[in-house]
């Protein structure tokens, strides 16, 4: 598994190397450090990449019309709770998240 790594420019914008494929919540970014729209869609775009949509598994249709394991969508919610709105402010910066190895 990869390094996921996000970090938050001096402009206060998020980046991350998870590209933004998936926009279901927020149209135009992703973010971390709060639970809203931008997280959510950080959260699901992490777990649509850790969790691919396999062959004849349950997906999930998006706003965008993209789709996702439903797995990834099950956990994405609380994935932006736990992990995406709890690290600002309490971990060293850039975030890094799914360590590879």
């Amino acid at each position: 598994m990869r390094t996921i790594t996000c970090t938050r420019m001096l402009d206060g914008t998020a980046t991350c190397n998870v590209p933004h494929r998936h926009r279901h919540h927020s149209p135009d970014r992703v973010d971390f450090g709060y639970v809203g729209s931008a997280p959510a869609d950080l959260a699901l775009n992490i777990l649509a990449a850790a969790l691919p949509l396999e062959p004849g598994d349950n997906d999930v249709r998006l706003a965008d019309d993209s789709r996702v394991s439903k797995p990834a969508w099950d956990l994405h919610e609380a994935f932006t709770r736990t992990v995406l709105g709890w690290c600002e402010g309490r971990v060293a910066h850039p975030l890094r998240l799914l360590p590879s190895g």
